[in-house]
């Protein structure tokens, strides 16, 4: 089963006050312009997240990269950073659970002042059911929207670097094999299984250096998440 991680890989910084992007997608390969037109780069006071429509006017990203509970600035559907078509924000919801210290309930919403001019995403109508492993990986990274493939770990793995893990709303995947990972800023992008969306970036192994061994990275599976996301969506 295909599993493919989507971010916007950099070694640079976003804006004026967002940390050092020094330490993205590992190991990825790019993505070629308009494979993914609804992906969305969020640059927030927080530093560089990225995210994907969900319909015209929602997007879908990783609540952490929010934390800083102000509008970030986003660019839709470029594979260059800065690049896409920048768009305004009306406001943004994260999850009512969310829980930042043991990464649970890791969503949050989007919503722009007007509607995209790209097809979004089927996340909200077509979900992909959890993933089990991967078939390929990819050799490198740049400045560009990049992507690579990892393998699904065990729940009991997952379990063994964060107690808190709940396999019902997450999945988790091991640097295998070493120097293959999502790190440090891919948060909030998009997980595809057999080419349909799963799940987002959510986080690392506290304490752990991404593509280090004993590094985990843990993402959130959206269906669970699916009838809260369109009732915010019907609200805006």
């Amino acid at each position: 089963m295909r599993f493919t991680i989507i971010a916007l890989a950099a070694s640079l910084v976003a804006t004026a006050t967002a940390a050092p992007l020094n330490k993205r997608i590992i190991g990825g390969g790019p993505v070629l312009e308009g494979d993914i037109p609804y992906i969305v780069e969020i640059q927030a006071k927080s530093g560089l997240c990225t995210g994907f429509l969900v319909d015209s006017q929602t997007i879908m990203t990783a609540a952490r990269c929010l934390k800083d509970k102000s509008n970030p600035t986003v660019y839709i559907g470029n594979i260059k950073l800065g690049k896409g078509t920048k768009a305004a924000v009306s406001k943004f919801v994260v999850h009512p659970n969310f829980d930042d210290k043991k990464g649970l309930n890791d969503i949050a919403l989007i919503f722009l002042s007007k509607k995209a001019s790209v097809t979004p995403s089927k996340a909200l109508t077509s979900p992909g059911a959890m993933p089990k492993s991967v078939i390929k990986n990819f050799p490198k990274y740049n400045d560009e929207l990049n992507k690579v493939s990892l393998n699904v770990d065990p729940t009991v793995n997952c379990k063994s670097k964060n107690p808190n893990f709940n396999d019902k709303t997450q999945f988790c995947t091991r640097d295998i094999p070493l120097g293959h990972s999502a790190c440090d800023g891919d948060w909030g992008g998009p997980v595809f299984s057999n080419n349909r969306l799963v799940g987002l970036v959510s986080r690392g192994t506290s304490g752990i250096k991404c593509s280090e061994k004993g590094s985990f990275q843990y993402f959130t599976y959206i269906k669970p998440f699916i009838s809260w996301a369109k009732s915010e969506i019907s609200k805006n």
